[in-house]
């Protein structure tokens, strides 16, 4: 009865990962820096609204605000993939800590990356 009750547990768990939004991205992506279109504006400002804003919006747990261009500028200066593993994984630094995928446990790297670039975008360090 144990071992079966493990095995459950176990299959819950594996089943209860959350799958990701679907989008085109494939093992081997690689990301940087560019004018992104409408359309990664507009997905990156969904994402914004869903689940960023929480941190975001007022610099909660050291996150960088839409408002504070230095931060962003900083942070621009950094690789993208980089930046985008650090979204992804979570990551503590100088600042505070970012939540892995910051709670958007369906967001893919494509959604991260479209949200990175709407704050980029509105903090006016990416055109």
């Amino acid at each position: 009865m144990k071992q079966i009750l493990s095995i459950l547990i176990v299959a819950l768990i594996i089943g209860c990962g959350g799958g990701e939004k679907k989008t085109q991205e494939t093992a081997a992506l690689t990301y940087s820096y560019m004018t992104p279109t409408q359309e990664m504006l507009d997905s990156g400002k969904e994402t914004f609204d869903k689940f960023c804003f929480i941190c975001h919006k007022e610099g909660i747990g050291g996150a960088a605000m839409l408002t504070d261009k230095v931060r962003w500028t900083n942070n621009k200066a950094k690789d993208l993939e980089v930046l985008i593993q650090h979204v992804h994984d979570g990551f503590t630094g100088e600042y505070g800590t970012m939540t892995p995928k910051g709670t958007c446990m369906e967001c893919s790297k494509d959604d991260l990356r479209d949200a990175i670039f709407y704050m980029m975008t509105e903090a006016g360090v990416l055109e």
